[in-house]
């Protein structure tokens, strides 16, 4: 099963009563499986990761930062809600702030009818409007969604179709400071940014 999960900078997280450290492409196991109780966690929307863990950077990790990858779950598979645990874990591949968002892209688009709206410190999924801080992100969805942020955010668009909320015309990620201009609204038409 393909899922999330995030890290502290240097690739530990808790386990049980203490720290475990990962490495990138390295295949992990344990005995046992329940979520919140043992097995290696993660979750199935990449959003959630962020219930427990910051935001990574668009290009570099900072020593407090944090580090989210997409993980295989295997072996003895456990779900409660939005959480995961599992008796297998792979570290696959780091997601970086942009590839984070067109994670999150995906998941919504991949399953438009399940809870998306979200807020944290440094990013918005908002239905219509969204904004975004520098080294944030912003995800707008609806009819005319519209979004805009400061340079080095990630901005996304996900234009509904208006007969079929649960259908996408288009979808547009972008990185403020590279293809769209700082504190500037942009929706999305025909798989093209448009400035506001």
């Amino acid at each position: 099963m393909r899922a999330f999960k995030g890290f502290n900078a240097n690739l530990t997280c808790t386990k049980g009563n203490g720290t475990y450290q990962y490495e990138p492409g390295k295949t992990y196991y344990t005995d046992a499986s329940q979520t919140a109780r043992t097995g290696f966690h993660c979750c199935e929307n990449p959003v959630d990761c962020l219930t427990w863990y910051g935001l990574p950077l668009q290009s570099q990790i900072h020593a407090d930062g944090s580090r989210i990858f997409v993980v295989e779950a295997e072996g003895d598979i456990d779900e409660i809600d939005d959480k995961i645990a599992c008796t297998q874990l792979t570290l696959m591949k780091e997601l970086r702030l942009k590839a984070l968002v067109l994670e999150i892209v995906k998941y919504i688009i991949t399953h438009p009818l399940r809870d998306w709206e979200g807020k944290g410190k440094l990013y918005e999924i908002e239905k219509d409007i969204a904004e975004a801080l520098e080294d944030g992100f912003a995800i707008a969805r609806g009819v005319n969604p519209r979004a805009k942020g400061k340079k080095g955010a990630v901005l996304a668009v996900l234009v509904e179709d208006p007969k079929q909320p649960d259908r996408f015309l288009t979808a547009k990620v972008g990185t403020v400071g590279i293809e769209l201009q700082p504190d500037t609204w942009y929706t999305a038409f025909d798989g093209k940014w448009v400035e506001l």
